[in-house]
């Protein structure tokens, strides 16, 4: 009798438990599935994240770089299908009415306690008034493993926005002032003597000569190179106007300010010489007419420092002026050899990019060290220019490619 009630028991048991089994597994099951779903809706989104990033932050280069919203669409674009989401490429629609590639301003708000950006997006499409960019990446149609079981409230796509802002530039001008950045390199057309009496009695006329019975000499303050300008431009009249090297790299800094004064972004500027020594001749500003009022005082002679132009121009980034956030740029240009100072370019260089300041270097004029500049450049992680033509053109299109080049962070 007790042998058949413990089998009875036991039997009951073992039929317990096999009900258990069957309404259990099939719940954890479902519970698995649903799980591996969400996981996977999760790993989509990190996907779009990181190819929106991408995306997003190509954009805001080209917009920087080619100042064309085109070419940051189509940057945009070709990233974007470089990374797949859910197992598909990321696919941007460029039209206006998607709104999947917008273009606006940032700035930072600043009452915000967490330094967060705001993005507007601006209807002129002038990419001079422009410093963001804003991708809005979505994948939808998401093919799950097991499509029945999710989330009454779960979507099968995913979006997400980001947005690349061109950062603010500190930028200080390191320029040679020495001698040679006098000298105006003309070739005298058949049928003009720069040193024909006429000429010369000319010149005396002008201030620049003294005569005595034949002879010439040259009044306080008088060179060769000062004759020879006035004998083109005044004298002989000829035609192009004979400038010199720093009369070209005046009208060519000229024309940076005005790039500078057309970009969203906040460009400070200062301005460093060196001839035998150097010199801070404004602090960082953005004061361009100021700028170039100084410049067009400057004194030109001397010898050529350019390490020294260097150590004293990076000062300008440890002013109270500077701001922490701001890129820092060195542009450094140079018509010779150096001759002159306490350090030389290159060691300057490597005490400078400790403070991560890019650099960059133009040699002017034909008489210039390329092979440093290149090197100075390298170890400033910048660009190398050489405008070997010393025309004020050439000069203008470097700054503008120096301008266009802003760095650009991910502030969504």
């Amino acid at each position: 009798m007790i042998q058949r009630l413990k089998s009875r028991n036991q039997a009951r048991r073992q039929g317990t438990v096999v009900v258990l089994f069957m309404v259990v597994l099939p719940a954890l099951l479902i519970l698995s599935a649903v799980a591996i779903n969400l996981a996977y809706l999760q790993l989509s989104r990190t996907e779009l994240m990181v190819a929106n990033d991408l995306a997003a932050n190509a954009a805001g280069r080209a917009l920087s770089a080619k100042q064309s919203v085109s070419a940051a669409r189509d940057m945009a674009i070709s990233i974007a299908s470089l990374n797949r989401v859910a197992g598909r490429p990321l696919s941007l629609d460029s039209s206006t009415g998607a709104n999947q590639i917008e273009f606006g301003v940032s700035a930072q708000i600043t009452n915000s306690q967490y330094s967060k950006f705001q993005f507007d997006e601006i209807s002129s499409l002038s990419a001079r008034r422009m410093n963001s960019v804003r991708v809005n990446g979505k994948q939808e149609n998401i093919a799950v493993y097991f499509p029945g079981l999710l989330p009454s409230n779960t979507s099968l796509k995913t979006q997400f926005s980001s947005v690349s802002m061109q950062v603010d530039r500190d930028i200080t001008l390191i320029f040679d002032r020495s001698g040679s950045m006098r000298f105006f390199q003309m070739t005298w057309p058949s049928g003009y003597n720069p040193r024909s009496t006429a000429a010369m009695d000319a010149a005396a006329n002008a201030g620049i000569l003294r005569k005595q019975g034949n002879n010439y000499s040259y009044t306080s303050g008088q060179d060769s190179a000062k004759l020879d300008y006035f004998l083109w431009n005044s004298h002989f009249k000829l035609q192009p106007v004979a400038l010199t090297p720093w009369e070209k790299l005046v009208n060519a800094t000229d024309a940076l300010m005005g790039l500078l004064s057309e970009t969203p972004n906040t460009e400070l500027v200062s301005v460093t010489t060196y001839s035998t020594g150097a010199r801070n001749d404004l602090s960082l500003s953005e004061d361009y007419v100021g700028i170039m009022s100084n410049l067009r005082k400057q004194d030109i002679n001397g010898s050529t420092s350019i390490g020294d132009g260097m150590i004293e121009g990076v000062k300008n980034f440890s002013s109270s002026i500077t701001r922490p956030f701001a890129s820092k740029t060195m542009v450094v240009l140079t018509d010779g050899y150096e001759n002159s100072g306490k350090i030389g370019a290159v060691e300057a260089a490597k005490q400078i990019t400790a403070g991560k300041v890019t650099i960059h270097t133009i040699t002017f004029g034909t008489g210039a060290n390329t092979v440093l500049m290149k090197e100075v450049a390298k170890i400033g992680n910048g660009r190398f220019y050489d405008v070997e033509g010393g025309d004020t053109e050439t000069l203008t299109a470097v700054f503008q490619d120096i301008v266009n080049n802003l760095p650009t962070i991910l502030v969504q």
